[in-house]
């Protein structure tokens, strides 16, 4: 009974569970926190690897539009092809031709607003439909792009015209009059570019059907590769364990 009180009740023993209770907290949490860690360290890298695939997607649907859309113009413009003499681009009534003479500014804000709207279709895309559906989706694609660029090359527009000498003094009031008239315009002028506006439809559905498809391979390819890791570490943790 002696031995009993002097075990249970002597401070020295008190001390050493308290102590005891400290170390297996301390060791619990130093658990938690590199589970925590590891799980952190697993979601950035596919984060980053996220990031890298949208950027090289871009990089991607944005050369292939541009070099594509480039060269439409071109072989129109040389040819004298087109109805409207001396570009493949329609112009409007007393309308100061800016975009014939610099033409690859306007076709690269076409491939940056396409390449943006086609990034996030192969991002979210989980599987590559077919038939009516496969085609309605790029049909929408290039609409969506060609209204994203509409009011943008309107601003581009006015730029240029600001280039030429008339620079207001409220000249950001007159970027988004470019805003405007590129809406009310830029479809007319789209609609109007015969023949370019047809070839470039079909060569951009074919070209982004092409190029989604094998976009949509390699991300495949590499969600399976991300996977495979996670479920080697996932067995090396419990090995371990």
């Amino acid at each position: 009974m002696c031995c009993r009180n002097e075990r249970d009740g002597t401070p020295i023993y008190q001390s050493f569970l308290v102590v005891v209770d400290f170390v297996s907290d301390m060791l619990y949490i130093c658990h938690v926190s590199e589970t925590i860690c590891r799980f952190a360290v697993v979601r950035c890298a596919y984060g980053l690897s996220q990031m890298k695939k949208s950027a090289f997607y871009f990089f991607v649907y944005y050369a292939v539009c541009f070099v594509g859309l480039a060269a439409l113009y071109w072989a129109i413009t040389l040819s004298k092809t087109s109805i409207w003499e001396g570009s493949a681009f329609a112009s409007w009534y007393r309308m100061f031709e800016y975009h014939y003479s610099h033409p690859m500014q306007y076709i690269g804000v076409v491939a940056a607003c396409y390449a943006v709207v086609a990034t996030i279709w192969t991002v979210f895309m989980k599987r590559m439909r077919t038939g009516l559906t496969r085609f309605l989706e790029i049909l929408f694609i290039i609409i969506v792009s060609l209204a994203l660029a509409c009011p943008l090359g309107g601003m581009l527009w006015h730029f240029h015209d600001m280039q030429a000498g008339f620079f207001p003094s409220f000249w950001l009031r007159k970027l988004l009059e470019g805003f405007s008239e590129g809406l009310q315009l830029g479809p007319v002028l789209i609609l109007l570019s015969i023949p370019f506006n047809i070839l470039s439809l079909i060569v951009g559905y074919f070209a982004t059907d092409r190029v989604n498809a094998f976009l949509l391979c390699k991300k495949e390819v590499g969600i399976e590769s991300m996977l495979s890791i996670l479920d080697k570490r996932k067995e090396r943790d419990t090995h371990e364990d």
